[in-house]
């Protein structure tokens, strides 16, 4: 799954709510969506992206999520012509749903190409990374 941003149009509730209050509906315009919403598209996105791994790890899949998409669409990859085509926005959000035939942890060492033991790959303790304050 690929995410990009779009460009929408508002309802008519909207719309005339903007047009009395003299008040601009932004997610039409391209200059704002393109440098200026990435923060509040991020909310959403990352809401949508929620509720799907949900029902993906309900039904046993595997989810992994990339951000790394190059601002330079002429260093897009070419194996992806859909990505590479006409898109207005560059992608905000890589997900791949599907099962794993073999995990990463299941291939370190078989071809010696990794060199460091596995035990010390792991993710820092739950204290590093949360502090809770009354």
């Amino acid at each position: 799954l690929i995410v990009t941003p779009r460009l929408a149009p508002a309802n008519p509730h909207y719309e005339h709510n903007f047009r009395v209050s003299n008040s601009k509906w932004q997610l039409e315009d391209y200059e704002f969506v393109n440098t200026k919403n990435r923060e509040s598209m991020a909310i959403e996105i990352g809401m949508c992206a929620k509720a799907i791994t949900g029902a993906a790890l309900d039904r046993g899949w595997d989810v992994s999520y990339n951000i790394c998409f190059h601002n330079d669409r002429k260093k897009w990859p070419k194996s992806l012509p859909f990505v590479s085509g006409d898109w207005g926005f560059r992608p905000a959000l890589m997900m791949t749903l599907g099962k794993a035939k073999k995990y990463y942890y299941e291939r370190l060492y078989e071809d010696g190409s990794v060199e460091f033991d596995p035990k010390f790959n792991t993710d820092p303790p739950f204290d590093d990374i949360f502090e809770f304050k009354d």
